[in-house]
């Protein structure tokens, strides 16, 4: 049976922890497992390491990288509107030559 913890109870648990509680003494306590808690703080360091990733600024040369991609994905949509017109031109052009 799987339970479901609020975030509040996690973070309780994770403070024993890193106040020096054993993990098996809380296992023993709350009924958790010793994997259970080691998910948590997993998870906890994932979303530490995400929202470090969102504060550091770009470096220039990250953003040239960027802008090139974006102007290399806008080159090859444009190349293929243009082929797009120059065979319609090409259909309309048979059409007139044809009456």
């Amino acid at each position: 049976m799987s339970l479901k913890h609020t975030a509040m109870f996690k973070a309780q648990i994770l403070a024993l922890k890193q106040a020096g509680h054993k993990i098996s003494d809380l296992n023993k306590r709350y009924k958790l497992g010793h994997s259970t808690i080691s998910r948590w703080e997993q998870a906890i360091e994932r979303e530490k390491q995400a929202i470090k990733a969102e504060n550091i600024p770009k470096s220039e040369s990250q953003m040239t990288e960027e802008r090139i991609k974006d102007l290399e994905f806008e080159l090859s949509q444009l190349r293929e509107e243009h082929e797009i017109m120059k065979a319609a031109v090409s259909l309309l052009c048979k059409k007139k030559s044809e009456k």
